[in-house]
């Protein structure tokens, strides 16, 4: 996005949702991912491995972004060594985000492509897909009933993409896939 306006917008959208007292209100949506972790360093004092911190700390980082932003639990510290498919699908593709940055043809491209056939083509990714996969769900049952909402244990970020706001006109019409590159 590079028009400052629709930026301004976007944050003012999403703003709320981030403040210092959302934050506090959903503290214990953060801390039960926290007490996930904890519990799973603790078992690696009983085996002979050391545990691997680096995808420990990117697995609950996605943990909490899951069950706090989406209401999702990812549960991605309960994988075998920390190593989800999420987390080995976006290493396999972290280096295509600057040919997605520069060539967006390339990435629209790409998104369009089925996803069985993403999968067969590079199987690393089938993490991600997964991934998109189940927030493309949840977005399609909010779409379809917007009452469904108050159905989630606590308030996500689509309770701001979907709530009207008068101050943010020019936003683009709600549509699966704006709400899925949110």
């Amino acid at each position: 996005m590079t028009d400052p306006h629709d930026a301004t917008q976007r944050r003012n959208l999403i703003g709320p949702f981030f403040s210092r007292k959302a934050i506090l209100n959903l503290e214990t949506v953060i801390q039960n991912q926290i007490d996930n972790l904890i519990a799973r360093l603790l078992e690696y004092q009983f085996v002979e491995q050391p545990a691997n911190l680096d995808f420990a700390f990117r697995a609950i980082s996605l943990d909490i972004i899951s069950a706090y932003c989406f209401g999702l639990q990812g549960n991605l510290t309960a994988s075998k060594s920390f190593q989800s498919d999420v987390l080995l699908a976006m290493d396999a593709t972290l280096p295509m985000i600057w040919i997605f940055k520069y060539f967006p043809l390339i990435k629209r491209f790409l998104l369009s492509v089925p996803e069985w056939l993403a999968a067969y083509l590079k199987p690393g990714t089938i993490g991600i897909l997964e991934q998109r996969r189940q927030m493309g769900d949840q977005i399609d049952r909010l779409l379809n009933n917007p009452s469904s909402l108050d159905n989630l244990e606590h308030e996500t970020i689509y309770h701001h993409l979907l709530s009207l706001h008068p101050q943010n006109q020019r936003m683009p019409p709600l549509s699966r896939a704006w709400l899925l590159d949110e």
